[in-house]
């Protein structure tokens, strides 16, 4: 019996001290789309026994908005650990969003509506200014309302008063 639990003891000594975390292939540092950010994707295994993986991340500076720095930290039933990090350069290429433009319409040249509020929101960005201006011709005013955002890209909205 003493034998069984000695070979007992020594495989389970060995599967301790022999067991390590590996980890999968992954991408390091890449850019990604800010409006699509991808989930953690580092997969960890063992040896001995199940693994469980904590995700942190936080932003950094850099860019226009930014890199998010994910760490993974993985202990196994062996309370072996590993960790691994992702650096995401966030990139934003979509102009901001406008919202509160008015339909197109077609009045007369005394019933004008005035100007309405209209905002604009995008990634990160707490207010983005917008501007509007007016081109007339004829028998046609176009308000053009225009935003950008703190990474240069550009948006613009129309409403186009038919006048009779």
């Amino acid at each position: 019996m003493k034998r069984i639990i000695f070979i007992l003891g020594i495989c389970t000594l060995a599967a301790g001290l022999n067991a390590q975390i590996s980890i999968s292939e992954y991408e390091k540092a890449f850019k990604v789309d800010a409006n699509n950010v991808p989930g953690p994707n580092v997969a960890f295994t063992s040896t001995c026994g199940e693994v469980n993986v904590e995700v942190s991340e936080r932003m950094a500076s850099g860019g226009c908005i930014g890199n998010l720095i994910r760490t993974y930290k993985a202990t196994d039933s062996c309370g072996n650990e590993a960790g691994a990090e992702q650096y995401l350069s966030l990139q934003d290429t979509q102009g901001p969003e406008i919202y509160g433009t008015p339909e197109d319409v077609t009045v007369s040249k005394a019933a004008i509506p005035s100007l309405p509020v209209v905002g604009a929101k995008d990634l990160g960005d707490d207010v983005i200014e917008v501007t509007v201006s007016e081109t007339r011709a004829e028998k046609t005013l176009i308000r053009t309302w225009k935003a950008v955002d703190k990474c240069g890209n550009e948006s613009e909205k129309s409403q186009r008063i038919t006048l009779r």
